[in-house]
């Protein structure tokens, strides 16, 4: 079985602050989704297993082999998005495939049945002999994902390839994912939580650097059970609990609202009542500890 190992990795700038710092999980093949608030190092992780970035500590492990001893092989197993695709846009699709497929020294005999192939996969084949520049933002991200998926790798890592795409486009790239990750490892970055909680394997979380929780997301959910209440008070309220309590939700109704609480212990407001978790409570409470453990 494919195993993709990250054994306290961190990585440290030259500002005195660190990116990430020690880092460890294990993924296997599946569809992760890799969450965070902005800053919290996602990029700089994804582009630390792209080779783009050197570790300044930890090791990456490919298979049990780490990646450091040969790279280049690494490298061969491996397809990358990054968040910022650069494209020609007066290239057609198809001679951007075969620009990339040159990069990533894949036999030339190989071009037009990967190329194509790659394409239908991906459902830009219609459009392949257009100039790049004229085509959507959707498309544009599924010739970013045909592109990764060249060399047939074995590990996918792409960065937010869902901004910008309307729900179409970011369903057909959830089913068609789900299905790749069936014999794939692959992790994708997300803002946007109920974008995944249907279709991903597991969620790793990092918050200022650190992996604050890693697992799969019904897990993630249940770490909630007893610590979610909810309370219906006036809108002139809301406010004040805003300030006072950890909110991860607001429901405004006529002239009230309803707010949700994630707390260790009941919140002393009259009414108040516990509710089931759900994926938001999770990635607000976790995020929220990190932030005062940061501050004390």
């Amino acid at each position: 079985m494919l195993t993709l190992e990250l054994a306290g990795i961190s990585k440290f700038y030259k500002a005195a602050s660190w990116g990430l710092r020690n880092v460890s999980t294990t993924l296997t093949p599946g569809l992760f989704t890799l969450i965070g608030p902005n800053g919290s190092g996602k990029t700089t992780l994804l582009r630390l297993l792209a080779g783009i970035l050197q570790l300044s500590a930890g090791k990456v492990l490919f298979n049990g082999q780490d990646i450091s001893k040969d790279h280049s092989k690494y490298k061969e197993k491996l397809g990358y998005l990054p968040q910022e695709f650069g494209f020609y846009p007066e290239m057609t699709g198809r001679d951007f495939l075969y620009y990339i497929a040159r990069l990533k020294d894949i036999p030339t005999k190989l071009y037009p049945t990967r190329v194509e192939e790659v394409a239908q996969c991906v459902g830009v084949t219609s459009f392949l002999d257009r100039r790049i520049g004229g085509w959507s933002v959707g498309l544009r991200q599924r010739l970013g994902i045909a592109q990764a998926l060249l060399n047939d790798p074995d590990i996918l890592i792409l960065d937010e390839p869902m901004v910008g795409l309307d729900l179409e486009e970011k369903l057909f790239f959830w089913n068609y994912l789900s299905q790749l990750s069936k014999e794939r490892i692959i992790l994708l970055s997300s803002n946007i939580l109920s974008d995944f909680i249907t279709y991903s394997d597991g969620v790793l979380l990092l918050v200022k650097g650190e992996l604050g929780f890693g697992g799969g997301i019904q897990e993630l959910i249940d770490l909630m059970q007893d610590k979610v209440w909810v309370v219906e008070v006036p809108a002139e309220m809301r406010r004040e609990l805003v300030c006072k309590w950890t909110v991860s939700g607001i429901d405004i109704l006529n002239r009230s609202c309803r707010i949700r609480i994630v707390s260790d212990s009941i919140p002393d407001i009259l009414g108040i009542q516990l509710t089931e978790p759900r994926l938001e409570d999770a990635y607000t409470y976790i995020v929220n500890q990190k932030d005062l453990s940061k501050k004390e």
